[in-house]
């Protein structure tokens, strides 16, 4: 099997359920055989938690718009925790805690790039999952021996590979455990680039100081997610990752795009061509778009 997990929760809950639903129905049509869309993941807006791409935009979210968001769920839901600059007071003040309360208890995982903070929440919410984050590579650079370690611990329910190392399959070999990791389809920055790591850095450090600059985003290097050339497609997953024991992946987050340009994207991904005229227009009926 090859499992999935789908961006932006908290802003395409309809999409990600929708795409997800319409693979599980029609497993013919899937351009590989035995595709599952088992997770959702994304930061809440504007909150300094997110170690993703930076979401300071708009007026973030509020006590209602949460409560709705955890209600309409039907496809669990990863937040992403990982930044990497955050310290134990960044989950005790009150939106930090009503959050934890609203989606405890749900089906709610909790990306994170440290093991002392995953331990100090597992002590109020111990019903939590907790994966552990890629990011964390920007603090301790990960070693094959390190994520060893890590994945042998049995602590966390999926570990990410760093977008450096995700295409260097003899790196990947040294891995045990494979079917823990987590790959990203479509990095956004050129997994080649020299300053990858420092530029997800400075985008954490935005996020925590509620800063609107993305540095992501705003290079020239980066690739948007409905041309992206070092998309990892389905055959290649199969092909190259799911015989080595790689079972699990995951989409890019992307803040910018109309939803339309989002379903036709995920349609032309999972389906096979002669199949996408007819799921497009089940999705956008579906969506009621």
């Amino acid at each position: 099997m090859i499992y999935f997990t789908l961006p932006n929760f908290i802003e395409q809950n309809d999409i990600n359920t929708t795409i997800a639903a319409l693979v599980r129905r029609y497993p013919d049509k899937t351009r590989v055989k035995g595709v599952r869309i088992v997770e959702q993941t994304g930061g809440i807006p504007y909150h300094c938690w997110n170690g993703s791409i930076n979401s300071n935009v708009g007026n973030g979210v509020y006590y209602s718009d949460l409560v709705n968001v955890q209600n309409c769920i039907s496809l669990n839901a990863r937040i992403n925790c990982a930044n990497v600059l955050l310290e134990d007071f960044d989950f005790y003040d009150n939106f930090s805690q009503t959050i934890l309360k609203i989606f405890d208890e749900s089906s709610t995982a909790l990306e994170i790039s440290s093991i002392p903070l995953m331990e100090q929440i597992q002590e109020k919410y111990p019903t939590y999952q907790f994966m552990f984050s890629k990011s964390a590579d920007l603090i301790t650079p990960f070693t094959q021996e390190i994520l060893n370690e890590i994945a042998k611990s049995g602590r966390f329910y999926k570990i990410g590979i760093p977008d450096r190392v995700s295409r260097d399959m003899e790196w990947l070999s040294g891995l045990k455990k494979k079917s823990l990791y987590e790959i990203t389809v479509d990095p956004i920055c050129p997994i080649d680039c020299p300053e990858i790591c420092q530029c997800a850095y400075k985008e954490q450090l935005n996020q925590l100081q509620y800063s609107g600059i993305s540095t992501i985003c705003s290079c020239n290097k980066t690739t948007p997610m409905y041309s992206n050339q070092q998309i990892l497609s389905l055959e290649d997953i199969q092909d190259k990752y799911l015989s080595k024991g790689f079972q699990h992946y995951v989409f890019s987050p992307c803040y910018i795009g109309d939803l339309n340009a989002k379903v036709s994207f995920y349609i032309t991904y999972f389906f096979k061509t002669e199949d996408q005229s007819q799921m497009l227009t089940e999705a956008l009926t579906m969506l009621k778009f």
